[in-house]
């Protein structure tokens, strides 16, 4: 009887803490959701511009594509940024979309000022401005994608199946 183990002993874990007080952090709120949305977008543009840079160093003429690699660059990295905002929030697909957005864009802005000392390079104020709005949408699409839930799909897919 001296060796059987209790049940309590059983799901103690290292450091005298029990399985169930270990709960994992979930952020509340828009704000810290889009913050987190922001930081993945950001880490995910960094590393599309590295392995996209190093697929367009093999082209013969880089420079030709620097341009549009660096825009879908940033425009999957908006996406990213939106979908994983709406999938730790599990609220306002539109609300985290579009404060994603906004951040990606007020960093571009803010990088833009910073590298060319104005706020459109190539493009005109109104070509720029168009191109940033795009950096929003993308990022609500991305958060319209993430709020989907799978339950939705197993729904449609349970209505066509023979009985």
């Amino acid at each position: 009887m001296k060796n059987k183990v209790s049940q309590k002993s059983a799901r103690t874990i290292s450091h005298g803490r029990t399985t169930d007080r270990i709960k994992s952090y979930t952020p509340k709120g828009i704000l810290p959701c889009s913050a987190i949305g922001a930081l993945v977008g950001i880490a995910a543009v960094l590393a599309l511009a590295l392995l996209l840079s190093y697929l367009l160093y093999q082209t013969a003429d880089p420079g030709k594509y620097v341009t549009p690699v660096a825009l879908s660059a940033l425009y999957i990295s908006a996406f990213i940024g939106g979908f994983t905002s709406s999938r730790l929030n599990k609220g306002s697909a539109l609300l985290c979309g579009v404060s994603v957005g906004a951040m990606l864009t007020v960093l571009t802005f803010l990088l833009s000022l910073a590298v060319n000392g104005r706020l459109s390079a190539d493009y005109g104020l109104a070509g720029s401005l168009a191109l940033r709005a795009a950096i929003i949408v993308c990022s609500v699409i991305g958060a319209y994608v993430g709020a989907m839930k799978k339950e939705q799909n197993k729904k449609r897919n349970n209505k066509y199946k023979k009985r």
